[in-house]
């Protein structure tokens, strides 16, 4: 409300396009995902133009880095809202430009960042060796006994990591990542990488068969989503929740939640997500879901 209110005040392009990137992921988070989109558009474009006004000029090492910067983030948060969507060669695409950009530069942390969402990615994908690879990778640059005081700025992508480790099944490395990211979000108060570290957790105790600890991790990642208005991740804790009670051959309380997650991809224009749901649970020999796409 307060970037809206002041930023048609605003001459300066540096201020306007940081605040472009802002908005765009406070616009992703509350589930708007095509403004958030257009949000971050609109940062590159103005980014590439002050990059292209730079050519020839001295002493624009810094104006350089600061734009390029905002590039590559808007890119990288692009690629974030698409796997939102379940867009997922578009959003391989995008953290893959972001890596080219990026690696061996002042920029190195986005393209490192973008790796391990490639990652996670390719595991959707079931591209599995690759997504193992950079997994890996990803993986000892974050434990490295050198980088451990620094990964606090990297909790975000750190769950995400765990959440790859999950979909390529070594589930030790991912709950080492979750309880990682659960640590610097709990320090740091960064309460949407702790309601999805906890949703991460869940899953693996649902695969394990520990209902009751799944359940309460999920409800807890559930209201803190809800409390923060995180729409995205809150469409997907639901149907994760779905999953649990499922397991549990608790029927009526999976299919409540089910709905509740198709309404809310519904809501967030996430048309790919509500046939991914719809297919797990035909698969699952469910049958469809009660709301009507």
């Amino acid at each position: 409300t307060a970037i809206i209110h002041i930023i048609n005040y605003i001459d300066d392009d540096t201020k306007i396009s940081e605040l472009y990137n802002i908005l765009g992921d406070l616009y992703w988070i509350s589930g708007k995902v095509k403004s958030a989109i257009a949000y971050q558009e609109k940062t590159i474009y103005l980014a590439k133009q002050a990059l292209d006004s730079l050519i020839n000029q001295k002493e624009t090492k810094q104006s350089f880095y600061y734009y390029r910067m905002l590039e590559v983030d808007s890119l990288l948060s692009i690629g974030l809202y698409k796997i939102d969507l379940w867009e997922l060669s578009e959003s391989a695409q995008l953290f893959q430009q972001v890596i080219k950009l990026a690696q061996n530069t002042p920029h190195q942390p986005w393209a490192e960042k973008a790796t391990v969402c490639l990652s996670l990615v390719n595991s959707y994908l079931k591209q599995y060796p690759s997504a193992y690879l950079l997994a890996d990778e990803c993986y000892h640059n974050i434990t490295a006994a050198a980088n451990i005081e620094k990964t606090g700025r990297f909790a975000y992508f750190i769950q995400i990591l765990g959440q790859t480790y999950i979909n390529l099944k070594d589930f030790d490395k991912s709950e080492e990542m979750f309880l990682m990211a659960l640590k610097f979000a709990e320090s740091s108060h960064y309460t949407q990488v702790k309601a999805k570290s906890l949703g991460g957790l869940a899953e693996i105790y649902r695969i394990n068969q520990y209902f009751d600890l799944a359940l309460n991790h999920h409800l807890e990642a559930i209201e803190l989503l809800d409390k923060i208005g995180a729409k995205c991740d809150l469409a997907e804790a639901y149907y994760q929740l779905s999953l649990t009670y499922q397991g549990m051959a608790n029927y009526s309380e999976s299919q409540v939640n089910r709905d509740k997650a198709i309404r809310l991809f519904q809501e967030i224009e996430a048309p790919k997500q509500v046939e991914k749901i719809k297919y797990k649970f035909s698969a699952l020999g469910c049958g469809s879901s009660s709301i009507n796409s």
